[in-house]
């Protein structure tokens, strides 16, 4: 589910996850390959300034959050 102020884009081997409500302004985001589309479980955009993506990494029993703090 994507909320205001969220993109997803694919590029060519990336996928660019971003929170941001103010055009060129602040904003947080994060860059993930493309091959890892399938381990990503979900985008947490909290503020213009925090977000996180939980995704699953192959050979762990956990999966991990990692958290953008601008």
């Amino acid at each position: 589910m994507r909320r205001i102020g969220e993109t997803i884009e694919e590029r060519d081997d990336f996928i660019f996850y971003h929170k941001g409500e103010t055009a060129g302004q602040k904003g947080v985001g994060f860059l993930i390959k493309k091959h890892l589309k399938p381990n990503i479980k979900e985008f947490i955009g909290i503020s213009e300034r925090i977000a996180a993506v939980l995704i699953n990494v192959p050979h762990y029993k956990k999966d991990w959050m990692i958290i953008q703090v601008y």
